[in-house]
């Protein structure tokens, strides 16, 4: 659908002027990048609110290492910016490389990357790292990441405002990898791991992963196999064994190949972080 379906345009200066505009019906849509509305803008859209002036585009870092994230910055600007950088087993830039072209980072905001919440290469990282989102919906809310995509709160009305990443500890390990018909194709599955190792055992072990088209989801009962693991072999087998995969068929591959995929990237994903954090065996 072309934009000339566009009735109004709108530019609020602060979050309130962007949640009453919002709360006017399905034909309004909140525009962060434009990347996404510029190749399909739903029919029943007649109304855009830019948040480009609502103060969203900073990157902030806390005294005990935690980074806040506008919801208006970029992919780029996350790929670029140093602490981001130093994140585990510089994770993020790993990931960052695979996601679009560049032109497409340069206008693709964080904010509207996570609230579409489908075909992406960033949900599984930002779900190991623990990542937790702020939103508004008439006052500010918390929620992590997982539970954002877990309880459905991105599919009711809100505004999300920023992301959060919490401090890394100097054990994390961390791996992405995808899977992909091209280099800028979308990936068919992707998976992300992050592991604390101590003293030779696993403290925290969180991994991510999508069959495709949905986003990613966390695997509890994976990472659960591996706490207090020596990330062996056979701790890595058992891991893969017990995920939970919600892959689906279209015509670039069936279900069963994505979740084929899946499995081979999570134990590929944790035999890199093993590599990176100098343990296991």
């Amino acid at each position: 659908m072309p934009l000339t379906q566009i009735q109004a345009f709108h530019r609020p200066d602060h979050i309130e002027g962007v949640w009453h505009l919002l709360q006017e019906g399905p034909g309004v849509r909140l525009m962060g990048g434009g990347s996404e509305l510029a190749i399909r803008c739903p029919s029943e859209v007649r109304v855009l609110v830019d948040l480009a002036h609502v103060g969203l585009d900073r990157i902030e870092v806390a005294d005990d290492g935690s980074i806040t994230l506008g919801a208006m910055v970029t992919l780029t600007d996350m790929m670029e910016h140093p602490e981001l950088r130093a994140l585990p087993s510089g994770v993020v830039q790993e990931m960052m490389v695979h996601v679009g072209s560049p032109l497409l980072r340069n206008a693709a905001s964080i904010g509207g990357h996570l609230a579409r919440g489908w075909l992406s290469d960033v949900i599984p990282v930002l779900l190991v790292l623990d990542a937790s989102v702020e939103l508004f919906d008439g006052e500010y809310r918390t929620a992590t990441l997982d539970r954002y995509y877990r309880d459905g709160i991105n599919d009711g009305l809100h505004i999300l405002t920023a992301i959060t990443i919490p401090p890394a500890s100097n054990g994390q390990a961390a791996a992405f990898l995808r899977f992909s018909r091209s280099a800028y194709d979308h990936a068919l599955a992707n998976a992300a791991c992050l592991v604390d190792l101590e003293e030779a055992h696993v403290g925290t072990a969180r991994i991510a992963l999508s069959g495709g088209f949905r986003a990613a989801t966390r695997q509890p009962a994976s990472e659960s196999q591996l706490v207090e693991s020596g990330l062996t072999e056979a701790d890595i087998a058992a891991a893969v064994s017990v995920l939970e995969i919600d892959a689906h068929s279209d015509w670039l591959a069936s279900a069963e190949y994505r979740s084929h995929l899946a499995r081979t990237l999570v134990g590929r994903c944790l035999h890199l972080a093993r590599e990176r954090a100098g343990g296991g065996s």
